[in-house]
């Protein structure tokens, strides 16, 4: 019997589909179009994900078509719950679509509910975020995929759990409760995705509209942390090759630049490939600090390629710093470990690091 139910349950999540439905645009469609940053998928790191499967049942990956929409996603049977650490960006937001699969609509189920959740690290506190109730079977209109979005503003700065959970409907009934998580994914304004890539930097400095105020790989930059700070390495992502400051956590390094006018920072960060399936991540910060300033933090990323794709290359950032135009400013690069604190395989370098000026 129990191999006859799991053969069962493969065939739905393989075929799974039915109707016609256009659902609003999802945060994988407007990243493409470079309108937000993806900037945690939870599909890529479900297998470190914290996972109870109340239901005895798998929590797996899973393609499911609905309504002629087809979706790379999450399966759960109520109860079950899986937890994914996220550093919150600023204008930070998780998404996902919720929907019980189409073989489950003319069973026996009481529905489903589907209950996403942030769960602080320091506190443990669990903050519920939105519950989203589905009964397809005697609700036509449930038969469908359902986008939720939640804003993560209290908790910018911090790494939090993000739980997705699904309980059982009104009867406490679990059978046939067949739920999918579609896409599920934080994202947050395009921060890591400036309006000069390196390439088109470099084309602007060999056709002299643009000065280098500033390289971070000269030797006259400070070294707060010496032993690592003076290696320099090259790397290659996604067929591009850059040089720059080889950056392992802690580490630092600073400079004091007197930037120019319409100013700014411009580097790549990346991981060594061979890190992507074991690191819990790097967080990349850039300060600043002024005879008349304590250190303030200008920017910051977590880079997490085994939980987020879109740092699976390059990421270029671009950093303003136009508010210092004309006056010595102390720059400070730095990376710190990821969100479990392990320095494991967190190989990372900041691609050629340069303040540049428009001329």
């Amino acid at each position: 019997m129990q191999r006859a139910n799991q053969t069962l349950l493969a065939a739905v999540l393989l075929f799974a589909q039915c109707g016609r439905h256009t659902p609003p645009a999802s945060p994988w469609a407007q990243a493409q179009r470079g309108v937000v940053h993806v900037q945690a998928d939870f599909l890529s790191s479900l297998d470190t994900a914290l996972i109870d499967p109340g239901n005895a049942g798998p929590v797996q990956h899973s393609k499911v078509m609905i309504n002629g929409q087809t979706r790379d996603g999450i399966y759960m049977q109520a109860p079950a719950q899986a937890r994914f650490p996220v550093f919150v960006h600023p204008g930070s937001r998780v998404s996902a679509w919720c929907a019980m699969l189409p073989k489950s609509w003319d069973g026996s189920t009481d529905g489903a509910e589907f209950r996403i959740s942030v769960i602080a690290s320091d506190t443990q506190d669990s903050v519920l975020l939105g519950v989203t109730s589905l009964n397809p079977m005697r609700r036509e209109e449930d038969r469908a995929w359902f986008l939720r979005e939640h804003d993560l503003s209290p908790w910018v700065g911090s790494t939090v759990l993000i739980e997705l959970a699904v309980a059982p409907g009104p009867a406490g009934d679990s059978y046939r409760d067949w739920c999918i998580w579609g896409e599920p994914v934080v994202f947050s304004p395009p921060l890591a995705l400036p309006r000069d890539t390196m390439e088109r930097v470099s084309r602007q400095l060999e056709s002299a509209a643009m000065s280098v105020d500033w390289c971070f790989v000269s030797t006259r930059a400070l070294h707060a942390t010496p032993d690592s700070s003076q290696l320099t390495s090259s790397l290659t992502l996604g067929g591009l090759t850059r040089e720059g400051l080889y950056a392992h956590p802690p580490w630092s390094r600073s400079a004091i630049v007197t930037p120019g006018p319409r100013a700014r920072l411009v580097t790549s960060l990346g991981m060594v490939e061979s890190c992507w399936s074991r690191s819990d991540g790097v967080m990349f910060r850039v300060l600043a600090e002024t005879s008349e300033q304590a250190p303030i933090t200008l920017f910051e990323y977590m880079l997490h390629p085994r939980a987020n794709r879109c740092d699976r290359a390059w990421v270029d950032i671009s950093v303003d710093l136009s508010r210092f135009s004309g006056s010595p400013v102390r720059l400070t690069l730095a990376t710190t470990a990821g969100w479990g604190n392990h320095l494991l395989c967190d190989s990372v370098v900041y691609g050629l690091p340069r303040v540049v000026s428009d001329i």
